[in-house]
């Protein structure tokens, strides 16, 4: 599709870019998004990646603050990782709108999970440190945790993930509205980080994260750069009226 980058955008809307739909502000707040989103988790991973519950509560009782650290950018990353997927549904429904839903849908219920097992390991931290348990009570309560609603919270958390990934990643491919190899990333991201978790080699981890943000910030500069919707002259009022709708949409 010719989205005519470079150039003042002219065409129907329904044959746009959807990122020229768009105002300035509403680019820059998407762009922000997306980059804070993975760029806030991958920092996370560079403070503190370690696999093994065991040695990272021994490392929290000895005082180390790293893990906090760690924790404080995932919690606060996690948020903008949810927002972000408003962006790729929007990207990604032009051409294939059920990808781009169900694929969004399924990735906010993953993190939404993500964010619950986040806390879950602040809290068991905070007992660590505060000499509440010990790291090998602390460990074992982790690696045990098999109530009904820890099940449930993990399996919304790989299925979630697992499935939404792939299909956002689908709806993105088919968009043309980002480079395709951006969209391949997202998908690289997450072989790679299941790689790392089956291994337990952390820095596999880390380079997962690293390709997160690159798909991401390759998608952010694809939106910022996107000529902005423009009506052209001696249109009929109705027609810029439906422009004007859907940029605010």
């Amino acid at each position: 599709m010719n989205t005519g980058r470079g150039l003042a955008t002219d065409v129907r809307v329904d044959l746009l870019d959807p990122a020229a739909r768009l105002s300035t502000p509403l680019r820059v707040a998407a762009a922000t998004t997306l980059v804070l989103g993975t760029g806030l988790q991958a920092a996370a991973w560079l403070v503190y990646a370690e696999l093994d519950p065991a040695a990272t509560y021994r490392l929290v009782a000895a005082g180390a603050g790293r893990l906090d650290v760690s924790l404080a950018l995932y919690t606060i990353g996690t948020p903008f990782w949810i927002a972000g997927v408003a962006v790729y549904v929007l990207l990604g429904r032009i051409r294939s709108p059920r990808l781009a839903w169900s694929g969004g849908t399924l990735l906010v219920v993953g993190l939404t999970a993500l964010a619950t097992n986040i806390g879950t390991e602040i809290m068991t931290s905070s007992m660590v440190q505060n000499a509440i348990i010990d790291p090998a009570q602390a460990d074992l309560a982790t690696r045990s945790l098999e109530s009904p609603p820890a099940v449930v919270t993990n399996i919304l958390f790989l299925a979630g993930v697992g499935l939404g990934i792939p299909l956002t990643a689908a709806s993105l491919w088919r968009s043309r509205a980002v480079p395709r190899t951006a969209a391949a990333l997202l998908v690289a991201f997450l072989a790679v980080d299941l790689a790392g978790q089956g291994t337990g080699i952390p820095a596999i981890g880390v380079i997962a994260h690293i390709l997160a943000l690159i798909a991401a910030s390759w998608i952010a500069v694809t939106v910022m750069r996107t000529p902005p919707l423009q009506p052209r002259p001696g249109r009929d009022r109705s027609q810029e009226q439906f422009d004007a709708d859907a940029g605010t949409s």
